[in-house]
């Protein structure tokens, strides 16, 4: 099967009144995010690639608490060819990391704030 190439996508522009979102994540086929607390096991090298992929047009990356704490997750592109292609269109090396938390309970030295 041929993999998608996301370095290409197009959006629309964004709306003048709100921020524009893109969705990406990897699920089991009965809706699980993670397998025995950690989102590893989900997914291929396939899939992480198009993630990266996708963060090629972000602004900024979104990832909750939880799942910071448990897999020490990264706003990066892990590719020098993606991070030189952003700078290339006028974008930073890599896109903002965001954390969302109902509690607080951030690791704030973890690679999500520092790399």
């Amino acid at each position: 099967m041929p993999v998608p190439d996301y370095t290409t996508l197009e959006f629309p522009d964004p709306p003048d009144d709100r921020p524009y979102v893109i969705v990406d994540m990897i699920a089991s086929a009965d809706g699980k995010t993670v397998i025995e607390d950690n989102e590893a096991g989900l997914g291929s090298r396939t899939d992480r690639r198009l993630l990266h992929e996708l963060r090629l047009h972000a602004d900024v990356v979104l990832a909750g608490a939880g799942t910071l704490r448990a897999t020490g997750a990264s706003p990066r592109l892990y590719d020098e060819d993606l991070e030189a292609l952003r700078v290339q269109r006028g974008k930073s090396r890599m896109p903002i990391g965001a954390v969302i938390s109902a509690s607080g309970n951030v690791p704030l030295d973890a690679a999500f704030f520092t790399s």
